[in-house]
């Protein structure tokens, strides 16, 4: 089954509205193999087909960042004749073929990329592809790191994550603030791929109500690696229409769906593989469809809203289905077992008995985390008055000396010796005790007219 989308690809298009990141090309800046391509390779052979197996990456918010992005870099972008092949695929999958007659370009470019089919076709493999780009981002990390200089961001971090690893994890800390991006590389498309054309003939659509035209809602998708068995399986990505549409979301629905979305990825962290945030996003904008728009602006029925989508998402799990937004005949939760469905529906369950209490402690991990925040930014910036910890509901406790400060010495003296040492050196003049009720850590005395 093949395919072909509209319109050539902008020339200065960026993938993703939070990108800032330049656009990766396929030039010799880093080597790669000059195997010929011409004839059949042995799977498995080619320096790009390996594919590591790196420890899962865990990372948390406060501890190791504070801001967190997800950017798409558009390593390659279609050309108007460019065609996608869906035979054999996963669903939600799709194989990019590359023809030298219809697209010398990206032959030349990418051929170092291409398997070649017992037909004699050669298709783009998603996993050549991710490995040349790890090894850019590798290439560019080692060279930034060694011309460091001030008053440029600094590299904490930078490895493979995801689960395959699909996404390459750089934490930048730029004025004490330390922000996470998940790269990930992607081909750009201009236009709307025929696989997600009945998603555009539907009516009744929450975006169609408010009068957004089906330029703007499909004005183009992209394919990211793929998570199959096939090296050369991309899937479909429409982040740029959910940027869209989340923009026509009133404000009080709006303002539900990151809470339940904080509250679930707390209660479903052992389990974030199955329900993934795409997932989430789908029953998200079903219910954006389902519910007119002057009921979701109601601020009165906030309460109503939460409880709403913890009920659908049990939902999804009691049928076993969650369709895709844009392509509703791809079942999220298609190939989930009987024992992990019966383990989401408990924690569903139990997030549902008790809504304000989930939500209380996500506030409270928020406040840890932003405790975990203020204790980074105090020790950085080598302040007197350090942070030692955070309480149970994330409130920064203080020492209010440095590590291995000379001070240490005088601040573990203790009270009763400080007073009698001053009274012995200010006999006659009056001695007067300050004690702060927002830090009682620590007492300020006064003598005569001049505190000490």
């Amino acid at each position: 089954m093949t395919f072909r989308y509209s319109s050539p690809a902008p020339q200065n298009e960026i993938a993703s509205p939070d990108s800032a990141i330049p656009e990766l090309q396929a030039q010799p800046a880093v080597d790669l193999p000059t195997e010929s391509t011409n004839e059949p390779e042995a799977p498995q052979e080619h320096p790009f087909d390996y594919d590591p197996d790196y420890d899962k990456l865990v990372l948390t918010r406060g501890q190791d960042f504070d801001l967190d992005y997800t950017l798409l870099v558009p390593v390659m972008r279609a050309n108007e004749r460019q065609q996608l092949d869906l035979k054999g695929c996963e669903p939600g999958e799709s194989t990019v073929p590359i023809d030298m007659m219809n697209d010398p370009d990206n032959h030349r470019l990418w051929q170092d990329s291409l398997i070649s089919e017992p037909s004699g076709q050669q298709r783009l493999s998603a996993l050549r592809v991710w490995n040349w780009f790890l090894k850019c981002l590798d290439h560019i990390t080692q060279e930034a790191r060694i011309e460091e200089k001030k008053g440029k961001p600094k590299i904490l971090l930078a490895v493979p994550a995801g689960c395959p690893k699909r996404a390459f994890t750089l934490i930048l800390m730029a004025g004490g603030t330390r922000i996470l991006y998940d790269l990930v590389p992607c081909i750009s498309f201009r236009g709307w791929p025929q696989v997600a054309a009945p998603w555009l003939q539907e009516t009744g659509k929450f975006w169609q109500r408010a009068g957004l035209r089906h330029s703007d809602a499909a004005g183009a998708f992209h394919l990211l690696p793929g998570r199959g068995r096939n090296s050369t399986d991309w899937r479909f990505c429409f982040a740029r229409s959910e940027v869209q549409l989340k923009k026509l979301v009133p404000q009080p629905f709006m303002k539900v769906f990151y809470c339940w979305r904080t509250v679930l990825a707390r209660a479903l962290s052992r389990q974030k593989t199955v329900l993934r945030p795409y997932a989430l996003r789908a029953i998200f904008f079903w219910a954006c469809d389902r519910v007119q728009n002057q009921y979701l602006s109601r601020e009165d029925e906030i309460p109503s809203f939460f409880c709403g989508l913890i009920d659908d998402v049990l939902k999804c799990l009691l049928t076993r289905s969650c369709p895709s937004y844009f392509l509703p005949h791809v079942n999220l939760l298609d190939k989930t077992d009987d024992a992990t469905i019966l383990s989401l529906a408990q924690i569903i369950l139990m997030v549902r008995s008790d809504p304000v209490e989930q939500i209380r402690n996500a506030l409270e991990q928020v406040s840890a985390a932003r405790g975990l925040t203020q204790v980074h930014n105090e020790q950085s910036y080598g302040k007197k008055r350090v942070v030692s910890g955070i309480d149970s509901t994330g409130q920064a406790l203080y020492s209010h000396v440095r590590v291995n400060d000379p001070a240490v010495e005088e601040s573990q003296e203790s009270l009763a010796d400080r007073v009698k040492k001053m009274v012995q050196q200010n006999k006659g003049s009056s001695i007067s005790v300050f004690i702060n009720p927002n830090d009682v850590t620590r007492a300020h005395f006064r003598v005569d007219e001049k505190f000490t």
